[in-house]
């Protein structure tokens, strides 16, 4: 969003002009949003040959939602926020922030996060790890407050992202989840089973509530030959 004309600031420094990048740090001119990803702290410890390792969560590690701050800078240290954008209890991690405008909204905030996996998981150990991915959009108002306009939730994780004008280009990767217990309690064999799961059951889907479609379509999808070591290929898009 350009500052008025007579209003410098700083923003994203950016590999390309007008291709903006995501930060954990947005400035829009008027308004500072700081994401702010608490996540739980692990105390390691393990005997002399290493050979165990016991892991704890200590009772004062850090259990709050996901948030972020909204700021008015002004000349008076230790200004407090105007604002604060509580995100869902399942994120779990802020990948990066976006501000934007649009025709309905002449300021927004796009916030792209990491799903957590099972509740809870933020204070279990290395169990924050997820396979969906979420964007949010809000408008921000003049005096600092934030109001939901729309999120998209899709499977994979986000491992770039880039917008140029008001749209939004990411690019994520997905590895689909197989119940190996369920499928050796069938009988059956990991590689036969895997062979007799139609390709579109394998692909990644985005979700607009309830709602679920395909993030693209098998037919652009295309399939390596195996390499020379006979590796399994994998699905590129």
């Amino acid at each position: 969003i350009p500052a008025p004309s007579d209003v410098f600031h700083s923003t994203t420094n950016v590999q390309e002009t007008g291709v903006d990048e995501s930060d954990l740090v947005k400035f829009d001119g008027q308004f500072l949003y700081v994401a702010d990803d608490p996540a739980p702290i692990f105390h390691l410890t393990s005997d002399a040959s290493l050979s165990t390792i016991d892991i704890a969560v200590p009772e004062e590690s850090p259990k709050e939602p996901a948030s972020i701050y909204i700021f008015q800078p002004n000349n008076t240290p230790d200004t407090p926020p105007v604002g604060k954008i509580t995100l869902d209890s399942k994120v779990a991690k802020i990948i990066g922030l976006y501000v934007y405008s649009s025709k309905s909204t002449s300021r927004g905030l796009a916030v792209i996060v990491h799903q957590r996996s099972e509740e809870g998981a933020r204070t279990e150990p290395f169990h924050n790890s997820t396979n969906q991915a979420s964007i949010y959009l809000y408008g921000i108002n003049d005096q600092g407050q934030a109001a939901e306009k729309g999120r998209l939730r899709f499977d994979g994780k986000v491992i770039g992202s880039r917008r140029i004008d008001n749209r939004l280009y990411f690019v994520s990767t997905y590895l689909p989840e197989l119940n190996v217990y369920a499928v050796q309690q069938a009988g059956m064999n990991i590689e036969d089973y895997i062979n007799t799961i139609p390709l579109k059951a394998l692909l990644p889907k985005q979700y607009t509530g309830n709602i679920s479609t395909g993030l693209f379509d098998a037919r652009r999808c295309t399939i390596p030959n195996p390499d020379s070591a006979g590796k399994a290929p994998s699905l590129v898009d």
